[in-house]
Parts: C-alpha cells; structure tokens; sequence
C-alpha cells in the first residue's frame, strides 16, 4: 500500500529523531504485522 510504503520510508529517514520522541519500533513492528497479516 502506498501510505504503508511512505510511512516507512519516513520511519528510516527520520529513525534517530523518533527513538527520542516516540516509540517507533512497535508502531513499526505493527505496520509490518499488519502488512504480512
């Protein structure tokens, strides 16, 4: 899904600034679930 590939496309280009802000690495893990599921 499109928003799926650009919401992950901006987790990796602003991955440092998320870990110090929000938990990404669940929202993450549960975008790929829900893309595999």
């Amino acid at each position: 899904v499109r928003w799926g590939n650009i919401l992950i496309r901006l987790l990796k280009k602003y991955k440092k600034s998320l870990t110090l802000k929000v938990p990404w690495r669940p929202l993450y893990s549960t975008l790929l679930k829900t893309h595999l599921a």
